[in-house]
Formats: C-alpha cells, structure tokens, sequence
C-alpha cells in the first residue's frame, strides 16, 4: 500500500486477509505494518499487527479496511487514510503519534463516500490530493482510471476533480488498456510523480 520513512526507520503499509476464522471470525482486509531499517529490508512485521481493523458488522468499513496512504506532518502527528467497504469503496482517516500507532479513527468517517481504492496523498502549496482507482472495475476487473481529489483539511470536506480521470487507461491494445490498480504518488522537484501497476486485456480481443 504505501512506504513511509521516520527517522532512520522505513515502514511498509498492507493489507492482508486471515485464513484461520476460528481466530479471525471475520476474514476481510486488515492493515498491518512491517519495519526495515533499509528499503531492501530485513522486512520486520509489527506484533501489534493489525493496526487499522474493520468497523462495526454492517457499517460503512464492516467488509474490508485497506489502500493505507500515511503522511506525517509535524514531530509527532501522522495522518492516514485508507480505503474501506460495506456496501461500497468509501474513503476514511485515522491519526496516530507514532507510525505503528495506535490509530485513532476520525468521528466523521467516512470522510470521502464512493472514491475506490486509494493510492496516495500529497500536501502540496498547503493543500491535499489524494489519488484512487476510481470507478472500481470501469475498464477490466478490479481495474479502472486513477482519479484526483483536493482538500485543505485532512478531513476534508473533500472535492472530486471536476475533470477526472487525471489518468485514463492506455488506448485499446497497449498494456495499460485494461487500467490501474491503487497507486503511489510522489510529488519531487515541483512534479507529480505516480508509480503504478497497469493491466491489459488479451481475453478480450479473441
């Protein structure tokens, strides 16, 4: 999901499903943390693992919690915001002191309702953009065009990019016809940078 570095400390953000349901009676995504002190690792997973888990059975994050994008503003405050589901992909924000945690969920959650897969947030000139695999499924399975929205708070409120997607899927027959999954961004040097994985549709054309 995303990589975050505080201090001389990388941390991995996931989201993972369990298998044993006599222990996890509930099997949807869960966040979770891995530490490294190098990006190629040794990868450490956190004992408090998960560090974001699902709401309430039939709430708006009761199916799955994932799509972490964690940024850190000051010596000791850390926003993330994170994907979740009950009847759809809506967005949520939770804050914490420290990287691991704990993380505290904000009231007004969600705070972006319908905006798929989160991929990543940047502040840039004092104002947040956050970019999502959104519509979920519009151009393969799972799969669709990255879109944008801003804020000036953390919480929002939230506006949807009147002109999305900023990144469509390739032209029918490149290898990025069938879309993107979440992805991360990167604003470097007065550029926005986005790092993503892409799809094509080979099934499709036989």
């Amino acid at each position: 999901c995303n990589i975050l570095k505080d201090g001389n400390t990388y941390y991995l953000y996931n989201h993972a499903t369990a298998r044993d349901k006599d222990k996890w009676k509930r099997t949807g995504y869960r966040l979770g943390v891995a530490t490294a002190p190098h990006p190629l690792g040794p990868w450490k997973k956190y004992g408090g693992n998960p560090v974001l888990d699902l709401g309430a059975e039939g709430s708006w994050e009761g199916h799955h919690v994932a799509c972490a994008a964690v940024i850190k503003e000051g010596a000791d405050r850390f926003y993330m915001w994170y994907s979740a589901v009950g009847p759809r992909w809506s967005v949520g924000l939770a804050t914490a002191s420290s990287p691991q945690g704990p993380w505290k969920k904000y009231g007004g959650n969600p705070i972006l309702d319908d905006f798929g897969y989160v991929g990543g947030v940047v502040k840039v000139a004092g104002r947040y953009h956050m970019y999502s695999e959104y519509p979920i499924g519009a151009s393969s399975p799972d799969l669709g065009p990255f879109a944008l929205a801003t804020a000036e708070k953390p919480e929002g409120p939230w506006q949807k990019y009147q002109d999305n997607p900023v990144l469509p899927p390739g032209e029918w027959g490149c290898w990025d016809d069938g879309g993107y999954s979440e992805a991360g961004v990167l604003y470097h040097d007065g550029v926005f940078h986005t790092f993503s994985t892409a799809s094509f549709t080979p099934f499709s054309r036989f």
